[in-house]
């Protein structure tokens, strides 16, 4: 009975053993068996053609013009620019009692009726022999106050004083506008300065002079020549409500005609 049974273990062993070395062996044979044994498949080479190579490149630097517009003097980037403006014609108007010329806008209305002793505003004592010879008024603008219509215009006065009360123009100058800044309510608007008219030195002075009646912007210009007083006067009204101000449409056409007044044969006046 031992010794049959002792076989019987042996043999449950030994069929374990060889059940064990089966699988392992078919195991292998699995993995790398058929990997081995199997000839290289035979492929067919795919011919691919060759990308050329780009050529080499040679960077030139084109400079693009850049449009840079022009601004006009008083604007700004982005605004428009207004048209030019057609020159002023002008005309010249020659005084033979007084020897002197002035040039005037050929659309303004000429006006040579002598005023003795102007009173716009009145002459300071001494001044009696002035004389409002030539007046030049510019195209005018109606202005409709209820039922009541005007017609408003810009002017320039040339005042002469053949006989001065005294030749020298700081004096001539001071006498006049300390009568004037006395007599009427005025601001200082342009303050003096020494200029040129026909050569000569010159004053000038401009202010605004406000009334019951009269509220104007003026601008004044004295010189004495060959002992003989000129006063150029510029003025003009201020603008009622939606009215252009006719002082700065015409201030340039004014120093226009500042600039062009002589006087024949003039000499160097005193100061």
């Amino acid at each position: 009975m031992e010794l049959s049974s002792h076989l019987s273990n042996r043999m449950i062993v030994t069929l374990i053993a060889i059940l064990c070395a089966l699988l392992v062996t078919a195991a292998c044979m699995q993995q790398g068996g058929p990997a081995q044994n199997a000839a290289p498949a035979q492929t067919t080479p795919v011919l691919i053609p060759a990308t050329p190579a780009e050529p080499a490149t040679t960077e030139t630097q084109t400079t693009i013009p850049v449009y840079t517009p022009t601004v006009a003097a008083g604007t700004s980037p982005g605004q428009a620019v207004p048209s030019p403006q057609p020159a002023t014609s002008y005309l010249t108007y020659t005084n033979p009692v007084y020897s002197f010329s002035i040039n005037y806008p050929s659309d303004w209305q000429m006006n040579d009726a002598p005023v003795a002793n102007p009173s716009d505003p009145a002459s300071p004592p001494g001044f009696e022999s002035k004389i409002d010879v030539v007046e030049f008024y510019s195209p005018g603008i109606t202005r409709c106050i209820e039922a009541r219509c005007v017609n408003v215009r810009t002017e320039m006065h040339v005042e002469v004083d053949p006989t001065p009360s005294t030749t020298k123009l700081d004096q001539y100058y001071t006498k006049d506008v300390a009568w004037i800044a006395t007599n009427y309510p005025i601001e200082v608007t342009a303050p003096y300065a020494r200029v040129e008219l026909s050569g000569q030195l010159a004053d000038r002075l401009g202010y605004h002079l406000t009334t019951d009646t009269t509220d104007i912007r003026v601008l004044r210009a004295y010189t004495i020549i060959n002992n003989t007083a000129f006063v150029l006067i510029f003025h003009a009204h201020k603008p009622y409500s939606g009215e252009v101000d006719q002082y700065e449409e015409y201030f340039n056409t004014a120093e226009d005609m500042f600039n062009s007044f002589q006087v024949q044969g003039g000499s160097i006046p005193n100061i």
